[in-house]
């Protein structure tokens, strides 16, 4: 799985965590920091790279992600034992068996 931490994660955690395996970008390393998108913009820039985007921001993406299931949006799903993707979690879908 790879991760977009959101702009309040600092890029030392994202450091930290390529260090360990795990594939992880802080939003503050990428082009899209620098050109100010907002909100819907930084989740379909994750959607579309593949990436989970982790956040404390649940009062702007939780909106967001239920807007995404209600349009029947692609979002990636990890089928790996039954989990699912942050964001299908915070639309509030089931667990994929």
């Amino acid at each position: 799985m790879k991760f977009l931490l959101d702009e309040m994660i600092s890029p030392t955690v994202a450091q930290v965590l390529r260090s360990k395996g795990p594939e992880a970008l802080a939003l503050a390393e990428t082009e899209v920091a620098r050109t100010g998108f907002p909100d819907p913009g930084v989740l379909a820039w994750a959607a579309e790279r593949g990436l989970t985007l982790v956040t404390y921001n649940a009062r702007d993406f939780v909106p967001l992600a239920r807007a995404w299931a209600t349009e029947g949006r692609p979002r990636r799903h990890d089928q790996r034992g039954g989990r699912r993707t942050a964001c299908g979690a915070l639309a509030g879908e089931r667990r994929v068996p």
